[in-house]
């Protein structure tokens, strides 16, 4: 049997969660979400459009009892993540109107990589139990989407190849644009912009499926691990309230 790629979830590059075959880990996994694009709120998404959100993904309720992140682990966690996220904002902040379009974009993945870099060093401290770190850094590959596929490290562990990436970047793009659209529809048909979800979602799954190969994707797999159900409003949050009714931080 062929091997496929499950998308689990996206980030504003979006990316796709591997499983035992793409249809019936959708099965599994129910109304999974992919993340936004252009435009939508995102919690802790980093995209070359919208850059990284003040709040973090973990912030999540439902992410943080998975994970299983008391309270002492999750305040340092967000500690750290505010101390990147003010040297990201504030590298963010000096870019000026003198770029190019390509030079913008490699500017910000830089920043991004950047704060990746700084966060990171605070969860080995931060998350003690070896399971739970692992589960932490299975599902931030996960949430990232397609934005994962920027981070050296994943480039190196898949050894992607510069025809990939490109290919990745061009599908990303795309997934951008068509979720522009669907975070409008959620305002005024939340009905429709599920559905339309979901099936961005599904043609996800067959575009990573036609790029990675079959030892990627086994590799894949097993960087990402069990996948995780993330839903829309893991993501979205209508002007800045996430899902327990308080106001994002800075918004």
């Amino acid at each position: 049997m062929c091997h496929f790629v499950k998308l689990a979830a996206a980030g504003a590059l979006s990316v796709v969660l591997a499983g035992p075959n793409w249809v019936s880990a959708q099965q599994g996994a129910g109304a999974g979400a992919q993340a936004p694009g252009v435009g939508v709120r995102a919690q802790g998404t980093a995209s070359a459009q919208m850059g990284i959100n003040q709040t973090p993904w973990f912030s999540n309720p439902q992410i943080r009892a998975h994970i299983g992140l008391n309270e002492q682990a999750f305040n340092q966690l967000n500690t750290s993540y505010g101390q990147a996220y003010t040297k990201y904002n504030s590298g963010v902040s000096t870019l000026g109107n003198n770029f190019t379009p390509e030079q913008r974009m490699q500017r910000m993945q830089d920043l991004q990589n950047k704060f990746n870099q700084d966060f990171n060093q605070s969860i080995q401290t931060s998350i003690t139990d070896p399971m739970q770190r692992t589960r932490y850094n299975q599902l931030y590959l996960q949430y990232q989407g397609y934005g994962a596929f920027n981070d050296p490290q994943v480039q190196q562990k898949l050894n992607l190849t510069a025809a990939q990436q490109q290919q990745l970047q061009q599908y990303a793009q795309q997934y951008n644009q068509q979720l522009h659209t669907l975070q409008q529809n959620t305002q005024t048909n939340p009905q429709l912009a599920n559905q339309q979800f979901n099936d961005l979602r599904q043609k996800s799954m067959q575009n990573l499926n036609s790029i990675l190969n079959a030892q990627q994707q086994q590799t894949w797999r097993q960087l990402t691990g069990e996948p995780y159900n993330f839903q829309w409003n893991h993501y979205y949050s209508p002007a800045g309230v996430q899902q327990n009714g308080t106001q994002q931080p800075g918004r």
